[in-house]
């Protein structure tokens, strides 16, 4: 039965076993460029993710913690926009230890994805690749959702 509501009702199955209705998670700063108007199921699918985000966050960082390999990754927080794009692009590149012209030379698009995703994941940023919530009927419009960063500011408080 909850899975036929989910495929009417174009939700994650999820959804319907849960106990209270979800909380809309704080969103962040958006520098992305939307359509005027968004669906509100579109809407809510974002939402979905953004939760399915946190939640995957709590288990990275819990199975970091209990191994003791837990670290503060010092870059986290250190730029504001006052900096100006030349110097967050260029921390970035040098906390990433980036090159353009790796990036760039690479044969396929993919490749240079790998590429990005791999420097990223070394300096300590967990990357997931998600398109949908467990089921096509839930897949994000791309006008809609294309990224999200989702800092783990809680990581200050681990010694």
């Amino acid at each position: 039965m909850k899975i036929k509501m989910a495929e009417r009702y174009r939700r994650p199955p999820l959804t319907f076993y849960m106990r209270y209705i979800p909380r809309k998670e704080d969103r962040g700063e958006d520098f992305r460029t939307l359509p005027d108007s968004i669906a509100p199921s579109d809407s809510g699918l974002v939402d979905a993710v953004i939760l399915d985000i946190h939640a995957r966050q709590v288990l990275v960082r819990a199975g970091f913690e209990e191994s003791g390999e837990a670290k503060i990754l010092p870059f986290i927080g250190s730029m504001r926009r006052e900096s100006g794009v030349a110097a967050v692009v260029a921390s970035i590149e040098q906390t990433l230890g980036f090159k353009r012209n790796t990036f760039r030379n690479q044969a396929k698009p993919q490749e240079s994805f790998t590429y990005l995703r791999t420097r990223t994941e070394a300096a300590g940023i967990f990357v997931l690749l998600i398109d949908n919530l467990v089921s096509w009927h839930t897949t994000i419009n791309v006008e809609v959702f294309r990224s999200i960063k989702v800092p783990d500011l809680v990581e200050r408080s681990i010694h």
